[in-house]
């Protein structure tokens, strides 16, 4: 199994290729962790490495994954969520990992920032607005007095 992570430390720019396949093409991945422990003399003597998948197939049916050399130590292991009875869904998730940003709400957000920055205003990051609704980047952009063409 090769398992490639590939990122620039946004939600979009995030997507990781298992034996060839992007999983975002094939299902909308919402969360991913990754662990390595290292042989040692007071855990684990043979070292632990599990790659752990949370994803929606279209109906929105969550499906949780692990991929380990280790399965007996996956069963000893409740991810957040199944642990703590919180539920989460296909609902709760604004933007799935991978995910190709809206082209309309990207350049909003790039003229909301470039606005602020011009008037030197404070302002939240891209990724923060890129994860508002249409409607809020919309409220914003008229708060700061941007007319519908200049954003």
């Amino acid at each position: 199994m090769k398992i490639t992570i590939d990122t620039d430390l946004t939600v979009s720019g995030t997507t990781v290729t298992m034996d060839g396949e992007k999983l975002s093409d094939s299902r909308k991945v919402a969360s991913l962790t990754f662990f390595a422990d290292a042989p040692n003399k007071r855990y684990e003597e043979d070292g632990y490495i599990a790659f752990n998948v949370t994803s929606f197939d279209d109906e929105g049916t969550m499906k949780r994954e692990s991929f380990t050399k280790r399965p007996d130590m996956v069963e000893n292991i409740k991810p957040i969520g199944i642990q703590d009875d919180i539920k989460f869904a296909d609902a709760d998730v604004i933007r799935y990992l991978g995910d190709e940003v809206d082209q309309e709400k990207k350049q909003l957000v790039d003229n909301i920032i470039k606005h602020c920055s011009d008037k030197e205003i404070a302002c939240p990051t891209t990724d923060i607005l890129l994860n508002r609704t249409l409607d809020s980047l919309n409220d914003k952009a008229n708060d700061l007095g941007l007319s519908s063409e200049k954003a």
